[in-house]
This record gives C-alpha cells, sequence and structure tokens, in this order.
C-alpha cells in the first residue's frame, strides 16, 4: 500500500489529505470488507475522496478494482455487474 510519507496527498474542495490520512480512511474501508475476501470491488461513485478510499481499501485486500462511470445508465451499470460480477459495490449517496 501507499507509504506513510508526510505532505498532502490529496486535495477536495477546502479539504487536504495527508498519505496518513488517505491511509486510515483506506484501513478503514478494507476493514469493512475483509469479511467478504472480495476478488472484485466495484466502486459506482463520483469523484471525491471517498473513491480513492474504496480504490486502496479494495487493493489492501488484494481485489481488482472494477470502476463503474457516474454518469452510467441503469442498464450500463447492470451489464458492468453482471459481466464483473463484484462481491462488493462501493457507492455514493447520490447513486442510490
Amino acid at each position: 500500500m501507499l507509504t506513510n510519507k508526510a505532505g498532502t496527498a490529496l486535495i477536495f474542495k477546502d479539504t487536504h489529505y495527508s498519505f496518513k490520512d488517505i491511509l486510515r480512511h483506506a484501513g478503514a474501508y478494507s476493514n469493512t470488507i475483509k469479511d467478504y475476501h472480495p476478488d472484485k470491488v466495484m466502486i459506482f461513485s463520483e469523484n471525491r475522496p471517498e473513491w480513492v478510499f474504496a480504490f486502496y481499501g479494495a487493493w489492501d485486500q488484494n481485489a481488482t478494482v472494477v470502476p463503474a462511470d457516474p454518469m452510467s445508465t441503469a442498464s450500463e451499470i447492470s451489464y458492468i455487474a453482471n459481466d464483473s460480477k463484484p462481491e462488493v459495490v462501493f457507492y455514493s449517496k447520490e447513486k442510490e
């Protein structure tokens, strides 16, 4: 995973995230899905810090990340999900 370096790694709106912040948040996402032992994790969300946290959290579980464009139609998302068969899907509240 990422190294624990100082400095800003990500800026979103007015919030600065350090590498340490990303590690901490990604670790929480990793812990959330560890009991599922996922081979594939789909992320269906607009660009936001949680997308990055989910991505690295999935990688921490050695899962393949399947990104789904948040502008996709319901039928496109259905196709992607049926084709990739992810065990876990992270999505934003805006995509419910």
